[in-house]
């Protein structure tokens, strides 16, 4: 009796190891899943968004006025050069 009990508890760890790695599986689908999502979310947002932020930046550089002297400083510079991207 106590030989077919230890042959039981073998097949039930068995079991219990395989059905993990579908677990394992569904949870990374799920993730995924998420991410896919999450990533449309922000494309969508952006693409709706990208417009109005786009006119934010291009009022500020025009409101930008440069010193007397003509010098430019390297901020600016960087500035209106990500901009124009």
């Amino acid at each position: 009796m106590l030989c077919n009990s230890l042959t039981l508890r073998e097949v039930n760890r068995k079991s219990k190891a395989e059905m993990t790695l579908p677990a394992q599986a569904s949870n990374n689908v799920e993730y995924a899943l998420i991410l896919v999502l999450v990533a449309v979310v922000v494309i969508a947002a952006l693409t709706i968004m990208g417009p109005l932020i786009a006119n934010v930046f291009s009022t500020v550089n025009q409101s930008l006025t440069l010193p007397e002297n003509g010098f430019v400083p390297a901020g600016l510079q960087v500035a209106r050069a990500l901009i124009r991207l």
